[in-house]
């Protein structure tokens, strides 16, 4: 990953196409850096359908890969470059987050509620 690499996750829906597309307006107004989406990559839980794939690829016109792992590497394979980016407190939060290796069903957690 490069310094300006950024994952998002997100809801395979309209509205959550939608608000994605709204932090990454939000993102460049604050940032003055623009979305490359012709070098962007989405990934999809293996339950996502088909056609909310294409729902996705016709909205944000950007394109696919099975296999995020190989895209960001293995958990903390990065971790020099975390500490040296963030601060320890924050670069140790970020390293405690759990990537799996495995496939899982999909859990939701935020139903965005307004204390989120």
């Amino acid at each position: 990953m490069f310094a300006d690499d950024c994952i998002l996750f997100g809801e395979v829906s309209i509205r959550g196409i939608c608000v994605m597309k709204d932090i990454l307006k939000e993102y460049k107004a604050c940032s003055r850096q623009c979305v490359n989406f012709e070098k962007s990559t989405v990934f999809f839980s293996p339950n996502v359908a088909d056609q909310d794939k294409d729902m996705v690829f016709q909205i944000l016109n950007v394109r696919s890969s099975k296999n995020p792992v190989k895209y960001i590497g293995p958990p903390n394979m990065n971790s020099e470059l975390i500490f040296n980016t963030f601060s320890e407190q924050d670069a140790e939060r970020i390293l405690c987050i759990p990537l799996s290796l495995q496939e899982h069903d999909d859990v939701v957690i935020w139903r965005g509620e307004p204390t989120g």
